[in-house]
């Protein structure tokens, strides 16, 4: 699947356990409790620590699992130099559809997102990679990367808006039933010379999330939603089980089934990608 946890147009990718008792829940995972034991108590009474929803573990590769449409689902703690506890969420059995994360005690960042796509039918159906070019959604063209059309594909760098890298998407510990507004910046890269590139879908952005929390939703036990009510991406609803990392988008369940591509790791062209425990960093 094309993310749009990650587009533009619709540009528009989230964290740990409540740090009070929580009730429910069917994830009671080693990888959980690796987030959880990590963490620690953050968070302040009826907030939930959004790291054990989004990030499965933080010592080791989450199970690999098949996403929507069959595609490979998978969450690895990576190393980096920022003291932030990094990983890449991956979501193709190629290894190069990703994007890079990183937690640390306030905020939950996104930094780069390999599968930009616009969705020309604001419902979610259609995906159209983006390119480096001033015409994506303007030519009524439509180009999948992933089917095998040719196109000078590109990717999303995710910034702040003092320009560090990295954009601040959620809260660390939210409140469900609130909502959380943030400022970024999307800019574009090649994916072929890993060089910067413009499009017009590039620029200052910004969205405003609502939290909900649902004590079992499409067979899932204990799960987060985001849903971008305003700005980049309005309209997108993303949701992340308890020990178990993104398991559905616009509403639709991914399967609850293990992906048979476990030897896969993140790979991109412009970046190595290397496992690490990020345990101590949360």
């Amino acid at each position: 699947m094309n993310r749009a946890l990650l587009t533009f147009v619709a540009v528009a990718p989230l964290l740990a356990l409540a740090c009070s008792a929580e009730p429910g829940g069917d994830a009671s995972t080693a990888g959980e409790s690796s987030v959880a034991s990590a963490a620690g108590s953050l968070c302040a009474p009826g907030e939930v620590d959004l790291a054990a929803y989004v990030l499965p573990r933080c010592d080791a590769p989450s199970l690999p699992r098949k996403g929507l449409d069959g595609d490979l689902m998978r969450t690895f703690p990576i190393a980096s130099s920022d003291g932030r506890a990094h990983f890449a969420v991956l979501k193709s059995a190629d290894g190069q559809g990703l994007e890079e994360w990183s937690v640390d005690r306030t905020w939950l960042r996104i930094y780069k997102d390999t599968t930009w796509a616009f969705n020309p039918d604001k419902q979610g159906r259609t995906w159209c990679d983006v390119q480096c070019s001033l015409s994506n959604e303007l030519d009524g063209q439509c180009k999948m990367r992933w089917r095998g059309d040719e196109g000078a594909w590109a990717y999303t760098v995710y910034r702040d808006v003092d320009g560090a890298p990295g954009a601040k998407w959620l809260p660390r510990c939210a409140r469900p039933g609130k909502s959380y507004t943030t400022e970024f910046r999307v800019d574009a890269a090649d994916a072929r010379s890993c060089a910067g590139c413009d499009t017009n879908l590039s620029g200052e952005a910004g969205h405003t999330v609502a939290i909900s929390r649902h004590l079992g939703w499409n067979g899932y036990g204990d799960v987060i939603g985001v849903e971008v009510v305003e700005g980049a991406g309005k309209g997108e609803s993303y949701f992340y089980g308890r020990g178990l990392g993104w398991v559905g988008f616009h509403g639709r369940a991914h399967a609850d089934e293990t992906h048979d591509a476990a030897a896969v790791v993140p790979s991109h062209p412009c970046q190595p990608y290397e496992p690490a425990n990020v345990c101590g960093r949360l």
